[in-house]
């Protein structure tokens, strides 16, 4: 399981790169707060307690194309054995 969380290490560490090299911005305090309330708001909805907020799908973290998506990274295909 630890594989998994590689991608995400260096997604994360390319991101604060870009924040502080001036390439990326981050939104605005306001907008980061409405985020956090529509996304509370929408686990209310579904009747999931605030308990789950950081709950993994660990299926979904398998799946190659979530982790491309979340990477900012062309999607790396290991070679098929001859």
């Amino acid at each position: 399981m630890s594989i998994i969380g590689f991608p995400f290490f260096e997604s994360q560490a390319q991101r604060i790169a870009q924040l502080l090299s001036g390439k990326r911005t981050l939104p605005s305090w306001d907008d980061m707060m409405q985020s956090i309330k529509e996304f509370y708001h929408s686990k209310d909805l579904a009747g999931i307690s605030k308990k789950y907020t950081h709950f993994a799908d660990f299926e979904a973290l398998q799946r190659p194309h979530f982790t491309q998506m979340h990477a900012d990274q062309p999607q790396v295909v290991a070679p098929q054995s001859l």
